[in-house]
């Protein structure tokens, strides 16, 4: 196991164990000390980000415009929150879906499966490190931007006042403009912790999904190889019907490993989702509304107060919709992985086959109809026609409450 975790999800170990969320680790008094350590620092940090802004909605007066400033990162961070709590909770079904994973290599019967599961592991280490140069850029343009109106406000100060603007509202119940630092710190921590469990999570879920479109392009693989002419003529007369009842079985046999391993992702992912959609949407919805809010003329905002509002609202709004987008386009890619059996098992000559492959024939292409792919909730498959839907409801909710503000 180790050796297969090496060469190929070697990246996805290392960002789980930077959070204490690898199953695999050895059990040892030390480790289970570590992990321990690392979860609870997770937590402190993730749960302080939302009492913080708690805190601030109960100690100031309430208004509509204080609540969507607050929501707008507060139901970020309980996607953090939730993310992370959701796959420590699912920890042991992690576990069972790494092993499958193993098991599933050792299936492999010939080089080319292999390049075949080969590419599929590639692709899933190119999304982690897009994911990772992405988030880098992110944390840089927010230090960035942070610092150049931090300097900014001491050389040019607006109406001879100094303010020091945070990435988000909060209450500390501390002087803010004497502890600016530490409480830009704890933030910038809340943001980078978040980021790092976001990250980790959704390659886990990505090499998944890899893995899974590679076991189905396997099968076709395998469909297209039954009456493959080289291997045939290579065998005897006697032996042609055996090889290809054979190696019929094995597609169908692969086949259903395939949906089954797409099952053990439903058990793993499908309620995290529908938790974290939910999340998603409305705090793309507070942040859409925000902006909006910072951007309305009949406010009378601080120029640098609105910059830093507008700013940090349309980050957040970004990472958002390329998270939400980044994992309805895998559940459609294995939409399409699972479905393009169905055309590779309807090429084979099954007349030539026994009634009981016959029978399991058909019985793949009536299950080649039916979508293999993560269930939101196990209601709504995952699919970038769901993705625009949620979106277009998405704006009509940030319409109707941008209208009731006038």
């Amino acid at each position: 196991m180790d050796a297969l975790v090496n060469r190929y999800y070697n990246i996805n170990r290392l960002l789980l164990l930077v959070i204490g969320s690898w199953p695999m680790t050895e059990k040892s008094f030390i480790n289970s000390v570590i992990e321990m350590i690392q979860n609870f620092f997770v937590y402190v940090i993730l749960i302080s980000s939302i009492l913080v802004q708690i805190f601030k909605l109960i100690t100031s007066e309430p208004t509509l415009d204080l609540f969507v400033n607050v929501s707008s990162y507060a139901f970020l961070c309980m996607v953090y929150l939730a993310k992370y709590g959701l796959h420590m909770f699912q920890l042991e079904n992690i576990k069972c879906l790494i092993i499958r994973i193993q098991r599933n290599w050792n299936l492999l019967i010939d080089e080319k499966e292999l390049e075949i599961m080969e590419e599929y592991t590639q692709k899933g280490k190119k999304f982690t490190f897009i994911c990772l140069i992405l988030s880098c850029f992110t944390i840089i343009v927010l230090l960035t931007w942070t610092s150049f109106l931090f300097i900014s406000d001491i050389l040019l100060p607006l109406n001879g006042s100094h303010r020091l603007e945070c990435p988000f509202v909060a209450e500390y119940f501390i002087d803010e403009e004497v502890y600016y630092y530490p409480i830009l710190l704890h933030m910038y921590t809340i943001f980078l912790v978040g980021l790092i469990v976001v990250i980790a999570t959704e390659a886990f879920y990505t090499i998944c999904v890899q893995h899974a479109c590679g076991l189905f392009h396997i099968v076709g693989y395998r469909f297209e190889q039954v009456f493959n002419e080289s291997i045939l003529n290579s065998i005897s007369l006697s032996r042609k019907s055996f090889e290809i009842e054979n190696s019929i079985v094995r597609a169908i046999n692969s086949h259903q490993n395939a949906i089954e391993f797409v099952d053990h992702m439903n058990s793993c992912f499908s309620n995290s989702y529908f938790i974290l959609t939910i999340l998603g949407v409305i705090s793309l919805i507070m942040n859409c509304t925000d902006i909006l809010q910072a951007m309305n003329p009949n406010k009378n905002y601080n120029l640098i107060s609105a910059s830093v509002r507008v700013l940090n609202a349309f980050v957040r709004i970004v990472n958002i919709i390329c998270y939400m987008f980044g994992i309805f386009y895998y559940g459609q890619k294995l939409i399409d992985c699972s479905t393009n059996i169905l055309e590779k098992a309807y090429t084979i000559p099954w007349y030539l086959t026994s009634s009981k492959i016959k029978l399991s024939l058909m019985m793949v292409l009536q299950r080649s109809l039916k979508k293999s792919t993560v269930f939101i909730g196990n209601l709504f498959p995952m699919s970038l026609e769901l993705f625009g839907t949620i979106l277009k409801t998405t704006s009509c909710y940030i319409t109707t409450l941008h209208a009731l503000q006038y």
